[in-house]
């Protein structure tokens, strides 16, 4: 049976019947989820709590789900800028490792990326991405759609069938000094569309959902900054909290030195005492306060 739709009054009445308290008036909560956010997005955040006997949420308050709701947003603006600014690195680097391969054109390279894949006929049309029916790239499509180079198809694909492409090359190119980046580009992906289509990351921060694999470059970068090896593993057990760290550390190590780098380290601060701002909220929720405290450590210790 299909849920029906929740009135005002009805969101209201979710959050008596489900022990969420709040400290506005009904007109307030009913002005706030018309202006500011929306029921299902909010209430996505009680995941991250716990529920006693009567089906009621422990310490949890309308302020809380608020305050997180804003943390998210703009935790995702700030991710998204760095999954931006990774994959503008990203295509540099391996350009700049293509152009100094005297026996690479270009093309061949594109060629064996579509030949290979499990499916060439489709791969061939993302290469290219929506070119063909874009005012800003449709002269790209024009020009290239008969034979493709790298260059082009960097400027045309897909952040998705970009990181396709980075895994064929690195198994092409087994001497790449970007090899850590195998396998790990698939974390950056999801964050960086989760951001983009403005879904939720904390609202199943909370949590074990499955072991995450154990990827070297990941537990030598987390273990360094957090000994209990336990209590870290736990952590990254939390599909978000992986993809986040792996983000993290992927843009500490491959971005270079200079003002982009600077800044971004400067939002991260700022996000960082910014969760701190209503720190009274989560007295009493001691697995948020320790996975705040995980990311101080990844990103504060030196």
């Amino acid at each position: 049976m299909d849920t029906p739709i929740y009135r005002f009054q009805d969101m209201i009445d979710y959050f008596d019947r489900k022990g969420i308290t709040y400290n506005l008036t009904h007109d307030e909560i009913i002005s706030f989820l018309s202006k500011n956010n929306y029921f299902f997005k909010l209430i996505s955040y009680r995941k991250n709590f716990i529920k006693n006997n009567k089906d009621q949420y422990t310490n949890l308050s309308f302020e809380l789900l608020s305050d997180l709701a804003s943390l998210d947003m703009q935790l995702r603006y700030l991710l998204m800028k760095m999954a931006l600014d990774l994959e503008h690195r990203i295509k540099t680097v391996i350009l700049a490792e293509i152009t100094n391969t005297l026996t690479e054109d270009g093309y061949s390279i594109i060629d064996a990326f579509i030949a290979t894949s499990k499916d060439p006929t489709k791969t061939k049309k993302q290469i290219l991405g929506y070119a063909k029916y874009s005012k800003y790239s449709s002269s790209l499509f024009n020009k290239y759609e008969s034979h493709t180079p790298v260059w082009v198809a960097f400027e045309t694909m897909s952040f998705g069938t970009l990181v396709d492409f980075i895994e064929f090359y690195l198994k092409r190119n087994p001497s790449s000094e970007f090899q850590y980046l195998s396998k790990n580009l698939y974390a950056i992906k999801n964050i960086r569309n989760t951001a983009a289509h403005s879904s939720s990351l904390l609202n199943e921060i909370v949590g074990e959902q499955e072991e995450f694999a154990n990827n070297k470059l990941v537990t030598k970068f987390v273990y360094k900054r957090i000994p209990n090896k336990n209590s870290a593993k736990k952590k990254l057990n939390n599909l978000r909290i992986y993809d986040m760290t792996v983000l993290y550390i992927i843009y500490n190590r491959l971005m270079p030195e200079g003002r982009t780098k600077k800044e971004r380290t400067r939002e991260l601060y700022k996000f960082l005492s910014r969760a701190r701002k209503n720190k009274a909220l989560y007295l009493k929720h001691n697995q948020l306060h320790s996975i705040y405290m995980f990311f101080c450590k990844i990103i504060l210790s030196k």
